[in-house]
């Protein structure tokens, strides 16, 4: 019992400490101070509306990627652009490169395996686990709606703060999953 009363009276006066630590810093803050948008936190104002690029396919150059793996930005328009169940107008293009037009990479046209276990073999009482991919000759599901991941490029976008962020190049990263899938030969 003593050890346990001890250790409770620590904890208490760690948290006590902790809780005098930060909130001794000068005092209260103000909305200024604490907001990224530098204006009362009770402000209603909105940003500038973003403009894309009205430009056709090939008319503009794409903006480098903000960090290494991020996959790349829409360098034009896709307000006639239609990505549903039925219909996938980016396909039409980009299904298979040619001079002008990038393709899909390798990665895109790969589906998860899973096998089924019996009831008696189940981990953790799972019945389904995943054994590694395959490949698939069509875009996987999961890659399907390519706006969830490739956005237009804003013409008017600013940093909100200013930062010295610098992505790693390709030689210094971790290789992943999706480089062994993109590079020739591997999968």
């Amino acid at each position: 019992m003593p050890s346990t009363t001890i250790r409770l009276l620590l904890a208490a006066a760690l948290s006590a400490s902790v809780l005098l630590a930060c909130s001794g810093n000068g005092g209260p803050r103000s909305d200024e101070e604490i907001s990224l948008r530098r204006e009362g936190l009770l402000e209603l104002t909105r940003p500038d509306a973003a403009l894309y690029a009205l430009k056709d396919p090939g008319e503009s150059k794409t903006l480098p990627r903000a960090f290494y793996g991020a996959p790349p930005m829409i360098p034009h328009s896709v307000a006639d652009q239609r990505v549903d169940l039925g219909t996938n107008d980016c396909l039409d293009c980009h299904e298979v490169a040619d001079e002008n037009t990038p393709g899909l990479p390798p990665s895109h046209r790969v589906k998860a395996d899973f096998q089924v276990l019996p009831r008696e073999r189940a981990r953790h009482g799972l019945t389904t686990v995943f054994s590694g991919f395959g490949k698939a000759t069509l875009v996987a599901g999961s890659r399907y709606d390519c706006l969830l991941c490739h956005v237009p490029q804003a013409t008017n976008a600013q940093n909100l703060v200013e930062n010295t962020f610098v992505p790693l190049e390709p030689k210094d990263a971790h290789k992943d999953v999706l480089d062994q899938l993109n590079e020739e030969g591997k999968f």
